[in-house]
């Protein structure tokens, strides 16, 4: 025998309308439980400086410091004022001597009596011993001794 199968097919209707709109909006539902915790975001960009704040107040005054090393010698100061000007002596020009005319005298000369020396030496007469060379201009003072004056211009 042959086998006979039994098919059933569906066939689609035609769509009906839509039907009424349904009912009153419902409550609101309740808020669902915390999530968990995101990623963290990137680093932003650093913020501009703040303003400089205030000084604060000075410090102690310090020790004092070890002595330093000595610096090396200033430059030398100007000359002072000159000084007073000396006693003025009346020479009386005598005559042109050797100094051994000078040494063989016999008496003092005058006071402030001179004499041009024609050579060097060394005079001994009168209290100090004076040292000159041809053309030195010396005289007598009254403290018992010959003054070299130096050469005679």
């Amino acid at each position: 025998m042959d086998n006979i199968y039994v098919v059933e097919v569906v066939v689609p209707g035609l769509v009906g309308k839509t039907g009424p709109s349904g009912g009153e909006k419902g409550d609101t539902g309740a808020t669902g439980g915390t999530g968990p915790q995101g990623n963290t975001g990137a680093q932003g960009v650093k913020g501009d400086s703040g303003i400089q704040g205030p000084n604060g107040n000075t410090g102690p005054i310090g020790y004092d410091g070890p002595q330093g090393i000595e610096g090396p010698q200033g430059v030398e100061g100007p000359d002072g004022p000159a000084g007073p000007v000396g006693p003025t002596y009346m020479l009386n020009l005598a005559n042109t001597s050797s100094v051994a005319e000078i040494n063989a005298l016999v008496s003092d000369p005058a006071v402030n009596d001179a004499f041009v020396m024609t050579d060097g030496g060394t005079i001994t007469y009168g209290i100090l011993e004076v040292v000159v060379v041809t053309d030195d201009l010396i005289g007598w003072g009254s403290a018992g001794s010959f003054i070299n004056f130096g050469p005679v211009v």
